[in-house]
């Protein structure tokens, strides 16, 4: 028994170590999306303002960008984690399944905050 608890844990510490590089792959993913669309937010912040919008409409628009794209991307999140875990809990475990709803109400927020952060971050943007 103490045999398999062993395993278990270094089991345990294998997928955690994947999981953190998953994340931090995701994280480079997401920063490099991003930054990649500067030059383009720039010219219509540039543009904008050239037609009289001011900087406080610039920053709205753009925490309003961030903020549907962190929605929607913490949405999918929590739609495939579930869908994976169901599928896990119900063929090959046979156990019942009992959503999580609080933590994919933490999952949307924290993707919307991510990303709010990214373009409150980004002083070149407005």
């Amino acid at each position: 028994m103490q045999q398999f608890k062993t395993i278990l844990t270094q089991l345990t510490e294998a997928i955690n170590y994947l999981l953190y590089f998953a994340l931090m792959a995701g994280f480079t993913v997401l920063f490099a999306a991003v930054y990649a669309t500067l030059d383009s937010r720039i010219y219509e912040g540039a543009l904008m303002r050239t037609l009289g919008a001011n900087r406080s409409l610039l920053r709205k628009t753009h925490i309003i960008e961030f903020s549907a794209l962190g929605l929607i991307s913490g949405l999918l999140a929590v739609v495939i984690s579930e869908a994976i875990i169901y599928a896990l809990y119900t063929q090959v475990m046979n156990m019942e399944y009992r959503p999580a709803c609080i933590c994919g109400l933490l999952y949307l927020l924290r993707g919307l905050y991510v990303l709010v952060l990214l373009d409150a971050g980004c002083k070149t943007c407005a």
